[in-house]
């Protein structure tokens, strides 16, 4: 079995009982999460948009009068147009919480099957490596000190998750805006120019429900094939 190449959605890769063993609960409990919220925002807009359509109705039957001054927006749809642009506004907010949200599971699942081997792995992991993110210095150790069965280079995943990684570090280090304070500026905008489901709205980078959708397979699958690469026991269930 190549462990780097498991095709299917994340959650299919396993059958429930190694799901359990290997502890993905809070993955499936973000995958809940993303639906609900996404759903929620979904029916905020929708309804929005009905009210709007529906005072139309009642301008095109004469039932309401619009304003006399022609550029002015009819009050009643004034206020639902404004809560469409707030709800925008608020669905990228939520979307960027849920893709940090997301990323600090990966992290923290990793660096926890670092610890279930040696609680002070962080001391074994190769000297050049020290300086790196969290998950560089978990895939290092987990390789080169524990030599489980997976390549780097390998995998599609691992290569997405850079530009994941530079993502999330701009949320977190700089208010989710592309602009000269983010260091990693050039590398993150080719990344986002590459990504149909992200787009820049001046320097705000803007979210869609598609992409928080491919991260969640994306970090999923890498946990699984990694997970899967570090228990032997299911390895070898697995070949």
């Amino acid at each position: 079995m190549d462990r780097n190449r498991i095709a299917g959605p994340w959650y299919e890769l396993l059958d429930p009982f190694d799901m359990i063993m290997l502890d993905l609960w809070p993955m499936e409990l973000l995958e809940h999460y993303l639906g609900d919220m996404e759903d929620f925002l979904e029916a905020e807009s929708q309804k929005h948009h009905e009210n709007i359509e529906t005072i139309i109705e009642k301008i095109r039957s004469g039932e309401l009068t619009t304003p006399l001054d022609p550029g002015q927006m009819p009050p009643a749809i004034e206020y639902d147009h404004h809560r469409t642009m707030m709800l925008e506004q608020f669905a990228n907010i939520l979307r960027k919480s849920f893709f940090t949200n997301l990323y600090t599971c990966l992290e923290s699942r990793l660096t926890e099957e670092c610890y279930l081997k040696d609680k002070n792995w962080r001391s074994a992991v190769p000297q050049k490596y020290c300086k790196n993110d969290v998950l560089t210095q978990a895939m290092q150790y987990l390789i080169r000190v524990q030599h489980i069965s997976f390549t780097l280079g390998e995998s599609k995943e691992w290569g997405e998750l850079q530009g994941c990684r530079r993502l999330r570090n701009c949320i977190v280090h700089n208010e989710g805006r592309l602009n000269n304070q983010y260091l990693d500026k050039d590398e993150l905008e080719k990344y986002i120019s590459g990504k149909p489901s992200l787009s820049l709205s001046g320097d705000e980078i803007i979210f869609s429900r598609d992409f928080c959708e491919e991260a969640l397979d994306t970090m999923g699958r890498f946990l699984v094939t990694v997970l899967v690469a570090s228990r032997s026991w299911l390895s070898k269930q697995a070949e």
